[in-house]
């Protein structure tokens, strides 16, 4: 038995109790809500936190509800500024490991604490995940998988009390013995995370993917992540091939990199001729068609799906025509909400992990688990082991069904996510309805599409940044989406007033995709956890794109 097929079966082993026991949960999900529930209530009684909302006194979920209000980031901010000077019992009685930063697009960051108790959270839902996806995929047992790595673009840094700032990297959610696994399962080593130069982290990833045939499942967030590493394939290919028969590293950013850390990574490219003659053939003979070829084997790609992710998700199904693409589940910063079981042919939201609110998006009523409704949207809150009460992510999601008593979900995109400069109040959720319907009617197939606020030195206006080459008509189709966002009240009284000026469209002529994931990265946030984003609230764009206004 290979070390690979080895150690895969010791992480299934490993993630098979969680498994279990959300089948079980399924079965009833009120109950199993309820104890999670009175048991974080129970452990936090004696916290900072815990006396000021009575928590001694809560004896149900109705007392919870009545005693503790609906929360969002602002309400903890003191909190976590005592957190952070080294202060203890504050919202959890459990130490804080650390403070993860939250990668949102168009806010500030905010930080998250993180409890022992809270990752054991997440890994309720991530492993039964897991397990789920190698006793759907047994081929998936002898062959390595690629689960995205983000590089550590800043120093490690601690808040005053000496409380650390961000995991050290993606892995940081799982325990110890998986890491040691993972040595065994993952081709691209763990030590690339340290590459401060983005084409030379790409190309490290690319090198160490392709120099491994058995590559059966890709797993990572956003699909443009996936697209825009492929896309790169073409300019590197044949130093990436030199490299794996020579077992040499030759990076396209010279000087840059910390040579203890490519000593490590060259140890790990050892000399492979029979790899180095595979690829030559693959590149001689599959010239326009050669993706595929890399990875035989390659079975499941796992990757976001829903929101405005759904997108982009075509460019990977051309790619890999031959391989099933799972949507993750929704995973925040804050907390895991659900994630995908082969069995109950959806998203299972995770009963185990945390306790579970519902605000119903037209009536704004508050729901249990066992309250919710097929066809209905609601707002997500939750109740955590990491300090977080009745917090409210503001991601909405359908009702698709249920799996014995669990609701499935589809996670459709971000409640607050708007602009708002005059009171045009424009949200994503409206901004996207419109494009789409635009874009079906003018026949528009875009690579890349955006929505920002842009201001000169006499008006403020709004721009579709648009990549697409088959558009004639653009001066027509800015005056169709100006008129379809003018059936938002508050943005035509705006445009009444002159306070914004119609619409206008920018042609992006550069690889847009790209371009937004590169600023995203320069503004700090991991590469792997960025996400596409319909509406963005940030000016400026203009300047960052290569193109112009037509």
């Amino acid at each position: 038995m290979g070390l690979t097929k080895f150690s895969n079966m010791i992480w299934m082993k490993l993630s098979k109790p969680s498994y279990l026991k959300h089948l079980k949960s399924t079965k009833n999900v009120s109950q199993t809500q309820k104890n999670l529930l009175l048991k974080i209530i129970s452990d936090n009684k004696n916290t900072k936190f815990g006396l000021k909302y009575n928590f001694k006194n809560i004896k149900n979920i109705d007392d919870y509800k009545e005693k503790v209000p609906i929360s969002t980031y602002d309400d903890y901010k003191e909190y976590i500024e005592n957190i952070s000077n080294g202060e203890k019992n504050i919202l959890t009685k459990e130490k804080i490991l650390m403070l993860e930063l939250s990668s949102g697009t168009t806010s500030s960051s905010k930080f998250i604490p993180y409890t022992k108790s809270l990752k054991k959270q997440f890994m309720n839902g991530v492993a039964a995940w897991i397990y789920d996806i190698y006793n759907s995929n047994n081929k998936l047992m002898k062959l390595k998988s690629y689960w995205s790595i983000s590089p550590i673009t800043n120093e490690k840094k601690y808040t005053k009390g000496g409380i650390s700032i961000g995991f050290e990297d993606d892995g940081g959610y799982f325990g110890f013995i998986e890491n040691l696994l993972f040595k065994n399962i993952f081709p691209v080593p763990a030590e690339i995370k340290f590459i401060k130069n983005i084409d030379n982290f790409r190309y490290l990833t690319l090198l160490f993917m392709m120099r491994n045939k058995d590559l059966g499942l890709i797993s990572v967030w956003n699909p443009t992540f996936l697209s825009i590493l492929l896309s790169h394939i073409d300019k590197w290919k044949f130093q990436i091939i030199n490299d794996i028969g020579s077992g040499k590293i030759t990076l396209p950013v010279k000087g840059v990199e910390n040579n203890k850390i490519l000593e490590k990574l060259i140890k790990n490219n050892k000399k492979n001729n029979k790899r180095f003659f595979d690829l030559k053939d693959i590149f001689d003979n599959f010239a326009n068609n050669y993706i595929e070829k890399l990875w035989p084997e390659l079975t499941l790609i796992s990757c976001w799906t829903d929101g405005n992710s759904s997108f982009y998700i075509d460019e990977i199904k051309v790619l890999f025509k031959k391989s099933v693409i799972q949507g993750k589940g929704l995973l925040a910063t804050e907390g895991i909400v659900s994630f995908p079981l082969y069995e109950s042919g959806g998203k299972n939201i995770s009963v185990n992990s945390h306790f579970y609110e519902f605000i119903e998006e037209k009536t704004k009523e508050i729901k249990n688990i066992n309250e919710l409704e097929k066809g209905k949207i609601y707002s997500v809150v939750i109740t955590t082991s990491g300090g977080l009460y009745r917090y409210n992510l503001q991601d909405l999601v359908i009702i698709d069904g249920f799996y014995n008593q669990c609701p499935l979900i589809t996670f459709l995109g971000k409640e607050a996510k708007n602009s708002d400069y005059f009171g045009e109040k424009l949200n994503e959720g409206f901004v996207n309805q419109k494009l789409n319907e635009l874009f079906e009617k003018e026949n528009i197939v875009p690579s890349f599409y955006m929505v920002c606020p842009e201001r000169d030195k006499e008006k403020f206006f709004y721009v579709l940044y648009l990549q697409s080459n088959e558009i004639k008509n653009f001066g027509v189709i800015a005056d169709v989406l100006d008129f379809k966002f003018r059936e938002n009240f508050h943005y035509d009284y705006c445009r009444k007033l002159n306070q914004i000026d119609k619409l206008k469209i920018f042609h992006v002529k550069g690889d847009g995709k790209k371009i937004y994931q590169e600023r995203c990265v320069n503004e700090g946030q991991k590469i792997g956890d960025i996400k596409p984003s319909i509406l963005h609230n940030k000016i400026g764009w203009k300047d960052i794109f290569p193109g112009n206004f037509i």
